[in-house]
Parts: C-alpha cells; structure tokens; sequence
C-alpha cells in the first residue's frame, strides 16, 4: 500500500470517516489518563479521579467501548508500571512514601478486576516488572545492589533475594519463560565484565545460572533476552579498551550471543553497518573510512565515541529488529557553556514517568542524575543524534540497517524516540523531527518502499492536543497506527476529553 492511501485518510476523518474518531468524557488530570495498546485485542483506557476511583474502559478495534467497570483505590497512588501477557493486564500502582506497591489484575475479556498488595522494603528501587497466572516478580535495587521480588500466586507471599555476585551488578532483562523466568545480570569486577543469565522458579530458586565472558578486548555493555521460535538469544552492546578517566566507556557496536552456542559470540562493530554513520557529511564519512582502516591494517580496533541504547528487541518473522538511538550527554559549565562528552549515568527511563537504572552507566554515579559534577560542570540533558533499526536473521548474522537523523533533539531523561512496529511483513519507522512527523516503510530485506512526512500544524488530525500530537502515535495491528491525546471541552459535562484515532496506512 502507499502512504498516498494513509494521507487520505488522515485528511478525512473529521469528515467522512467520522467513526474512525472517538472521543470519551475523562474524570482525571492529563497525568492520570493512560493507553495501553493490547494489539490484535484492542485498547485499555485507564482513567484516574483524584478521589480516588479508577475508571477502566476496553476500546475495540472498531473504536466501540466494548465495556467498562470501576474500582476504588487510593487517591495518593499513581501509575507505576503495566504488563500485558496476552490475557491479563497487570498493573502496578505506587503511593508516594509508602514501600508498598498495589497490583490490579484486568481481564482484557471481560469487565473483571482483581486486586493485591506487594510488599516491598525500604528503599527499594524498581527496574523491571513481569507477571503471569504463575506470579510476579519485580526487579530493581536496594542501596545500588540487585534485588528481586519473587510472588507464587498460590502463596501470594513475597520472597526476597539478592544476586548474590561479587562486584556492581546491575539487572538488564527480566523475561517469562513456559514455567519460570530468565533474568539478564551485568556484572562488573574490576576491569571485567560479564553477564549472569540464570533461570529462576517463581519461587525464587535457581534452575539455571549461566557466566558468559566476553573476547577479548571486548566489553560488555548491556544486555537484552530474545525469545524466537528456534533461537534463544542476548543482544546488547560492547565497548573495547580502557575506559574514561571517570570509569564510563564509549559503544563500539553490538553483540548477539546464542545461548546454545556460546563459544561463538557475534561482535559487528559500527563500521559494518551500512547507514549508521548517516549524520555525517561525505567529508567526515570519508576521513573516517580512512582512520578505521588505518587501525586494522596495524591489527588493532578504531575506539567510535558514540553511546547507543538499544530500546528494544522486536520479532520480524525468522528475524530480529533492534531498535536503539545513538546519544552524548551534555554538561555545560556555569561559565563558558561548554558542553562535556563523557561520564557513567543512571540509566533513567520510564513508561509512564517512573525513572529506574537499566544499564551499564549506572557504575560509580552517586549524584541524582548519575552524572558526578566535574568542577563547574552540570549535567544539561541527552543529546539525541539519530535512530538506528538493525534486522538480524535466527543465526544472528546482520541482514540490513537503517538510521534516520535528529535536530535539535534533548531529553533529559534517556527513552525511546523512535518507534520501530512490523505491519505484515514490511517494517514501519516512525519520529518526529523538525515539526514534522516522518514514517519510512522498509521491506523485509532492508528496500525502502515509502519514506513521507507530515506537518504537525497539517492535518486537523494532529491539533487537537498541543501536547500530544505526535508524542502518542504509535503502531496498533496490521496496517493501522492509532495516536490519542486530551483537549478541554467546554459543552460537556466532563472538563477534559480523551481521543482516540484510528489511522490506516
């Protein structure tokens, strides 16, 4: 199909295709609105009062309210985190200087909610969180050392436990499997590093722990679990070399390791990628062909100065997409504005605005940003350079790349820009960058098919939510994308509207 098709039909919604809209009365604040995006099985509107009654809505995928129950819960208490296993939607709810969290559990069938109280400890900060009809278990830390929350949901009792492994440990991936869970550990000794994978029951027992060293002169840097269909596989990224003065160390590319085959690591340094370096002029393309080049005739490695975080890991039918961006951190100094290029960090991101650490810049970082001042010098944001989609096959060999170029782009907390999603067998990158929101649709051999943008003050579609207009598009099933945001309305009942649109490419 062409975007011709999608530009149709984001022009005529307000008009002709008026059921592809919906719009729902809201009770809370923007803060306490929430999407879930289930799918094939629709959507989940999460409407928060500030008296403390949480309106559940289910969207399907005609836009119909297929149904809708309420439930008290505190007023005090504000999303935290949300995991959806196919049938249920687990959410999790924290209340401001309590340690314990408040679990509901939502049928995604039918109008049906179950509520718990997890049981936490003091000072318990939480990365990662998974649940089944098997139990639940959260990740995180406890004065910056790994911890684990093990539930059985035929004992609904809480088990606690630590890593148990010398050095800083910090979880990367906490992921389900048939009868248990496999958790990704990155430990650091001295001037090592390597990964823990273990297999645990949900009772907190181990069935399985797995060391994997890297080769030498490599570096691991992050790790993330992909699940395929014949493969089971770690993908992260690697550094080489000494690291900085401050103990961080800059990407050198990334790594696939086969946990059947773990003598065979797969490391493809940028310079094997044939769109990475597409922020660079042909001039600057050029002088650094010539300096990796100069590095390997000597049999030694050009050091990149770049960071990538890979955001996530998504199936493409046989193969793999790896979504990641490629950043610096900036400081600026109280006196001459200079920006700094090089310090570990707290990895801080959020679904809906928790900050947690999940990657390896958290090392030797005590301030709050993660970041140590270096004299005059203050942490002043990411800056964003651009996105990259990387697609291997089940054998871990690199089928193609892509990258798409940012301006101006800075947050202060690391998360995902750009938003990789499989419509059939093509794959769809969608940004904004420069006002404008920008899709490319690739073929699953890397051809690009379309590549169109849209201004934000262009179609109607995209107005009402000053706030929102691209912040909330986001690939929904097939060939549609659905965006959704919150406007006043002053001839209703309600204060505030959420909504919803359906979009078809």
């Amino acid at each position: 199909m062409k975007f011709k098709l999608f530009v149709f039909f984001v022009l005529s919604f307000l008009g002709v295709r008026a059921q592809n809209m919906v719009q729902i009365g809201i009770q809370g604040a923007n803060n306490q609105v929430r999407i879930v995006n289930l799918k094939q099985n629709g959507l989940i509107l999460l409407d928060k009062s500030n008296a403390g009654l949480l309106k559940i809505k289910k969207i399907d995928k005609d836009l119909n309210v297929a149904w809708e129950v309420e439930t008290d819960i505190s007023n005090r208490v504000n999303f935290l985190d949300e995991f959806y296993d196919g049938k249920f939607l687990y959410l999790l709810l924290e209340q401001k200087n309590a340690m314990n969290y408040q679990l509901l559990k939502i049928s995604t069938s039918f109008a049906a909610v179950q509520k718990s109280t997890i049981k936490t400890v003091n000072g318990f900060a939480m990365s990662h969180f998974v649940a089944s009809d098997d139990g639940v278990c959260l990740g995180g830390s406890v004065k910056n050392e790994p911890f684990l929350i093990f539930i059985e949901n035929d004992t609904n009792a809480p088990k606690y436990y630590s890593s148990n492994l010398k050095g800083e440990t910090l979880i990367q991936s906490v992921d389900l499997s048939n009868d248990g869970l496999m958790i990704a550990f990155l430990n650091k000794q001295k001037k090592s590093t390597q990964i823990f994978f273990r297999e645990y029951f949900f009772s907190g027992k181990i069935k399985k722990s797995t060391p994997i060293m890297a080769a030498e002169p490599y570096t691991f840097l992050s790790a993330k679990f992909f699940d395929s269909k014949n493969k089971r596989l770690l993908v992260g990224n690697y550094g080489i070399g000494k690291a900085n003065s401050d103990g961080s160390q800059s990407s050198q590319g990334i790594y696939v390791a086969d946990l059947e085959q773990l003598k065979d690591i797969k490391y493809y340094s940028f310079d094997k990628f044939n769109n990475f370096f597409g922020f660079l002029n042909e001039r600057q393309k050029e002088k650094l062909e010539k300096q990796v080049k100069r590095k390997k005739d000597k049999g030694s490695e050009y050091n990149f100065n770049y960071r990538l975080h890979i955001n996530e890991l998504i199936p493409s039918g046989e193969d793999l997409l790896i979504s990641s961006e490629v950043f610096v951190p900036e400081f600026r100094n109280n006196s001459l504005n200079s920006p700094l290029y090089s310090s570990p960090f707290f990895y801080p991101t959020s679904v809906w605005g928790r900050q947690y650490i999940n990657n390896y810049y958290w090392m030797n970082s005590p301030s709050m940003w993660g970041y140590r001042n270096r004299n005059s010098s203050i942490f002043d944001g990411f800056k964003y350079i651009e996105g990259v989609v990387i697609a291997i096959d089940s054998n871990g060999d690199l089928k193609w790349d892509n990258s798409v170029q940012y301006k101006n782009l800075k947050y202060y907390n690391l998360r995902p820009h750009i938003k990789v999603s499989q419509a059939g067998t093509n794959t769809f990158l969608s940004y904004t960058n420069a006002e404008k929101l920008n899709i490319k649709e690739f073929t699953n051999s890397g051809e690009m098919l379309q590549n169109e943008s849209f201004e934000k003050n262009s179609p109607e579609i995209f107005q009402k939510s000053r706030k929102s207009e691209f912040e909330n598009f986001e690939h929904w099933y097939d060939n549609y994308f659905f965006n959704w945001g919150i406007i006043k309305n002053n001839d209703s009942n309600f204060k505030q509207t959420c909504f919803i649109q359906k979009i078809a490419q």
